[in-house]
């Protein structure tokens, strides 16, 4: 695995595709070219990133996300036992007009410290707002105070 990116990236994963696309931060967190991290890798590969442990977590919280289409939040590790960073992941899958799964969108970032287990989806939301206040991403700003707002809206 190369050195570990800074910032806020986004990913989309097309769920009827199984093809994961991200920008060049998720694709230097995980250890992917930019050029695959544009073609769209598998799920199946992003898991394998995952230290065991938090992947089968991991993969029961998406699939749970899947179903509900509530917003998401998390945090992991990646990489080895040896050499691992804890990354925020903040989400949302979106449905089509059948309400099918469609394409599940968030922000990454690699935290600067532990998260702590049980930190709430709000924690979450406020750590990676404001890493994206410090560096002056207004995208991630945006795209951050409003998964803020939508944690906050009652449920429909």
């Amino acid at each position: 695995m190369g050195g570990f990116a800074s910032g806020v990236g986004f990913v989309t994963w097309d769920v009827c595709e199984n093809k994961l696309h991200g920008d060049e931060v998720f694709a230097c967190l995980f250890g992917f070219s930019v050029k695959q991290a544009n073609e769209g890798i598998s799920i199946e590969a992003v898991l394998a990133k995952i230290i065991p442990g938090d992947r089968e977590r991991i993969a029961r919280e998406v699939h749970t996300a899947l179903l509900t289409g509530e917003p998401y939040a998390t945090s992991y590790s990646i990489g080895t036992s040896s050499n691992s960073r804890q990354v925020v992941y903040l989400g949302r899958c979106l449905r089509d007009a059948d309400g099918l799964p469609t394409f599940f969108s968030g922000t990454l970032s690699a935290s600067e410290e532990p998260v702590e287990e049980g930190n709430s989806a709000e924690a979450l939301c406020i750590t990676a707002l404001s890493l994206a206040k410090r560096q002056h991403n207004e995208v991630a700003t945006r795209f951050l105070a409003n998964a803020l707002d939508a944690l906050h809206s009652p449920r429909q």
